[in-house]
């Protein structure tokens, strides 16, 4: 006599099993996303460095001379389209390949008192951003006026008038940047507030900001897809990125 043999099925096992796939695949989706974006924010920031940088050395070659400004807080601003123009520069361009907007974007050269402060600002489609530095010195022109000498001899009774044709003396002095003491945090909110850059002293372990972005949570500053240690000195310009969860 052969007894049946009855095979029940736990649903409930199943059930668990497909949630916990389900969230697997949810999870893996958002991993990726987050690894593309953290991808792209990367390049874009690259980017953004790369170019003002490009437009800083730009703005150390055209601020000399005249092209200075003489009394302590003038400013003396050129557009990127200006310099195109003057063949200074070429149209600068973003990841994607597209060209940054020419009139927006500048080089600017501040009289401050005992140098002068460069700030270079690139505003492209999706992203702008400003990178400041500083120069102790530089090349000065300096103009001496005509001179009129009057020789007077009393015997003949007679005046001589001598006038000394204008002349130009250009004195050049050696550019020192401040970079080897002093250098500029920029920060990337990355769409959370707008956070302005900071001077900080060769070594020094400055007090960093904290963005804000509405419906996010802040994770961090990073730099070059990294987190960026905030208790390490600062030894080199950085431009630093805010990271975020929803």
């Amino acid at each position: 006599m052969y007894e049946e043999k009855k095979y029940s099925i736990n649903w409930l096992k199943i059930f668990v099993t497909v949630i916990i796939g389900f969230l697997v695949i949810i999870l893996s989706v958002k991993l990726v996303t987050m690894i593309f974006k953290s991808v792209e924010n990367t390049s874009s920031s690259k980017t953004m460095e790369t170019n003002l940088k490009l437009m800083n050395d730009v703005a150390k070659s055209y601020f000399t001379g005249e092209n200075l400004p003489e009394k302590v807080g003038d400013s003396a601003r050129v557009s990127l389209q200006d310099l195109v123009n003057a063949g200074k520069v070429s149209p600068i361009k973003d990841k994607n390949g597209e060209e940054c907007n020419l009139e927006e974007s500048y080089i600017e050269a501040t009289r401050l008192e005992t140098e002068y402060q460069l700030k270079s600002y690139l505003a492209c489609k999706n992203e702008s951003d400003y990178l400041n530095t500083f120069m102790e010195d530089a090349e000065k022109l300096i103009i001496i006026k005509p001179e009129t000498t009057t020789t007077t001899t009393v015997e003949e009774k007679t005046t001589t008038t001598t006038t000394v044709a204008p002349t130009k003396v250009r004195t050049t002095t050696k550019v020192v940047t401040t970079t080897a003491t002093y250098y500029t945090v920029s920060f990337n909110s990355n769409g959370g507030s707008f956070i302005e850059p900071i001077r900080v002293k060769l070594g020094s372990v400055p007090s960093y900001p904290t963005p804000v972005r509405e419906g996010y949570t802040f994770v961090g500053w990073y730099s070059n897809g990294s987190k960026f240690d905030t208790t390490s000195g600062i030894y080199g310009d950085k431009v630093l990125v805010a990271k975020w969860t929803k």
